[in-house]
C-alpha cells in the first residue's frame, strides 16, 4: 500500500488507490504483490495475512 498519510497530500485514499491500480495494471500478480506488500514482508520479515504470490 502507499505510504500514509504522505500520499494524502496528493489525493484521498480512493484516488491514490485507483492510481496505484492503474499504474500496476500491466504487472503480473507476483509483481503486484511485491509492490503492494511483498517487499515489506520480505525485508521486515512480516507474516503474510492473506494469500499472495511470493515476491521474486
Amino acid at each position: 500500500m502507499p505510504d500514509w498519510p504522505v500520499c494524502e497530500l496528493a489525493g484521498r485514499y480512493r484516488e491514490v488507490l485507483a492510481l496505484t491500480d492503474e499504474l500496476l495494471a500491466g504487472c503480473t500478480a507476483t509483481e503486484r504483490a511485491a509492490v503492494l506488500a511483498g517487499t515489506a514482508h520480505r525485508v521486515y520479515s512480516l507474516p503474510s495475512t492473506r494469500d499472495e504470490p511470493d515476491a521474486p
